[in-house]
């Protein structure tokens, strides 16, 4: 295999499950690109917080965040891509959740930063900017909103089941994703971290089956499928591991490192 770029999660696949980078991974990629790869995070974080893990990681050439929605080039912070889901989309989308899930609660991620009703800042990493819980997430409306946040008391430990239950209400309408986080991400529909490299892909010349993809969690299923190589983690979730064509070892075990030194001489 070519390999001409490469894709990589960060929570659960290059950070390890303390949240800290490993000093071989960073390494390992500063080989790969001093090669001619090019390095790509995909992440669901926003780009406000996966700004400062590419400034640690230092040896990346684009940013994919907010689950596909936003492409920056790095280290110049450019944005290649920046997709927002239709105020119109978003109110509906509020009013169907409320209808079909009671107690739901509801948040928005923003151009920069974020607002959410109460009971959402307890659930973010480190880092997210949050300002005080608005009584009714669309009282933000209209400014524009990258992705929503969505998240239920009933189902902490069960993510996965809720997500379920929010695509069937969404429909067409949006596309809900999971990323090991305790809340649903919803997203514009057809919109992933696939369809962001696809797109990124595209300008930079490069064919899907010379991209290696690493990932662990829901939303990173589209772009293990696509890829030429979609590299499950030792950790990661079923849906991940079945559709990957290899399973490496685990994040705490530097998996990604590890891989990429056996897939670029």
């Amino acid at each position: 295999m070519n390999v001409r770029l490469v894709a990589i999660d960060v929570d659960g696949t290059l950070a390890r499950s303390d949240g800290s980078i490993a000093a071989e991974s960073i390494a390992e990629l500063e080989r790969v690109r001093a090669a001619g790869v090019t390095v790509v995070i995909a992440t669901g974080r926003p780009w406000l917080v996966v700004e400062r893990t590419a400034a640690e990681v230092g040896h990346v050439d684009h940013v994919v965040c907010s689950n596909g929605a936003v492409v920056t080039k790095w280290p110049d912070g450019h944005f290649e891509r920046d997709i927002y889901l239709d105020n119109d989309v978003a109110e509906a989308v509020v009013n169907r959740l409320r209808d079909r899930i009671p107690g739901i609660g509801i948040g928005f991620e923003l151009a920069k930063g974020a607002k959410a009703e109460r009971g959402f800042a307890d659930r973010l990493p480190p880092g997210v900017p949050m300002g005080p819980p608005v009584v009714d997430i669309l009282d933000v409306l209209p400014r524009p909103v990258r992705k929503m946040m969505v998240w239920h008391d009933d189902y902490n430990d069960r993510t996965h089941h809720l997500q379920i239950i929010v695509q069937e209400a969404l429909e067409q309408r949006a596309v809900a994703l999971t990323s090991g986080l305790p809340f649903i991400e919803v997203s514009p529909f057809g919109n992933d971290k696939s369809a962001a490299l696809d797109d990124l892909c595209a300008q930079l010349g490069i064919s899907p089956g010379d991209v290696v993809a690493f990932g662990d969690e829901h939303n990173d299923v589209g772009m293990i499928s696509w890829a030429g190589m979609g590299v499950a983690m030792g950790n990661a979730v079923d849906a991940v591991k079945k559709v990957a064509d290899r399973i490496g070892p685990t994040n705490d075990e530097h998996g990604v490192a590890r891989v990429l030194a056996e897939l670029v001489p």
